[in-house]
């Protein structure tokens, strides 16, 4: 199979420096294959996770949704 089959079997997480970076990690991945990330016990210098993908141009409630949270629950198989 082709290398880029394979992409669709990983997630990525939103730990990355600038909003167009995240940006185009949506485009190319979707929504359904991202989740906040953290780099603890790294300094990352993001003290607002939640506000550094909420600040990502375009971005909806229910992707925002999807990214600090429901794509976590639905890879654990949480019942919440």
């Amino acid at each position: 199979m082709p290398p880029t089959t394979y992409l669709r079997q990983v997630y990525l997480d939103t730990v990355v420096f600038t909003y167009h970076q995240l940006a185009y990690l949506l485009e190319v991945f979707g929504p359904d294959r991202i989740m906040m990330g953290t780099d603890y016990p790294f300094d990352m210098a993001e003290f607002n996770p939640i506000g550094h993908i909420a600040g990502v141009s375009g971005m909806d409630e229910g992707t925002l949704a999807q990214l600090v949270g429901g794509n976590a629950i639905r890879l654990l198989g949480l019942d919440l």
